[in-house]
């Protein structure tokens, strides 16, 4: 049979050792846990442009609520901000690099970074130039196309223009040719009722003058009127027989050459020869007003010492 107070004894050892077991535990979490200077605390080193560091400390993983009259929790709070403490003493140690002079974070020595930093400001700023540029660019397009635009429609405009005096022109030509060719045949219409009109007055004067010229026996001229000239040649002379004289009439109505035609000529005296040709140079024409000579004969007859 077991005894009442060796069961309470008993009881009472193992409460004391469960007890002391947990302070043991408590202990030892305490000091693990202010070792490492504040596990529930993160700390995050900033590098600002000049490369200076700068040490700032966020905000605790787990926020811990204070304990009141807990020292052990109380000296585990104040480790982390011994250490911070320390940091910016060291921080404010570091010589602050002179301008113009570069830096190097020897922090960060040995780290290479994968991916640089990206000044999201200047990417805006070159995405607006190149949006400025782009849009000078379309307009500086339109404007051309504008330019080349009204540049075809001008040019246009002066060849219809061109083309417009050109049609004028070869229309004025037209009708000045036209013009001309009715003036030129007008000219030859003219001019040919001007040679059957002379051909009439001639014709006309031929028949006035039929009589005078019918005294003249043995006188024929081609296309001319006898007007005018001397009865009878000055020496007759008592042979009888003919003189046949060939003769030429100028423009004027003059008698310009006469030659004896010996073939039909039986005279023989040179003297009454001579004188016969002395009297046809002595006739007279009607004039033709231009280059025209024209050619006859005159058979001038003698007989018993007389002019027949």
């Amino acid at each position: 049979m077991v005894n009442q107070n060796d069961d309470t004894r008993l009881h009472g050892a193992v409460f004391s050792l469960v007890t002391h077991l947990i302070i043991v535990l408590i202990l030892c979490f305490v000091t693990l846990d202010g070792q490492n200077g504040g596990s529930d605390q993160e700390y995050v080193v900033l590098v600002d442009n000049r490369g200076m560091d700068r040490v700032a400390q966020a905000k605790p993983k787990r926020p811990v609520k204070q304990q009141k009259n807990d020292k052990i929790a109380t000296a585990s709070k104040a480790r982390p901000k011994e250490h911070q403490k320390k940091v910016e003493k060291i921080h404010k140690s570091v010589v602050t690099p002179k301008a113009g002079k570069s830096y190097k974070n020897k922090s960060n020595e040995g780290v290479k970074k994968d991916t640089p930093k990206v000044n999201n400001k200047k990417t805006t700023d070159i995405n607006s130039v190149k949006k400025a540029e782009e849009k000078k660019r379309q307009e500086e397009e339109r404007r051309h196309k504008e330019e080349v635009k009204r540049e075809k429609m001008i040019k246009k405009r002066r060849e219809d223009s061109i083309r417009k005096v050109q049609e004028k022109i070869k229309i004025a030509e037209q009708q000045a040719q036209e013009m001309l060719k009715n003036i030129i045949t007008t000219a030859e219409k003219t001019k040919e009722q001007e040679k059957v009109n002379n051909r009439a007055t001639a014709s006309s004067k031929t028949s006035a003058v039929s009589t005078n010229s019918s005294k003249r026996k043995g006188l024929s001229v081609a296309n001319r009127v006898y007007l005018s000239g001397a009865k009878q040649p000055g020496h007759i002379g008592a042979e009888s027989g003919t003189i046949y004289l060939n003769l030429t009439v100028n423009p004027i109505g003059q008698v310009s050459k006469v030659l004896v035609d010996e073939g039909k000529t039986t005279i023989t005296s040179q003297r009454t020869i001579d004188s016969a040709i002395a009297f046809v140079k002595t006739l007279k024409f009607n004039s033709v007003g231009n280059d025209q000579y024209d050619h006859g004969y005159y058979k001038l007859t003698y007989k018993n010492g007389g002019f027949y």
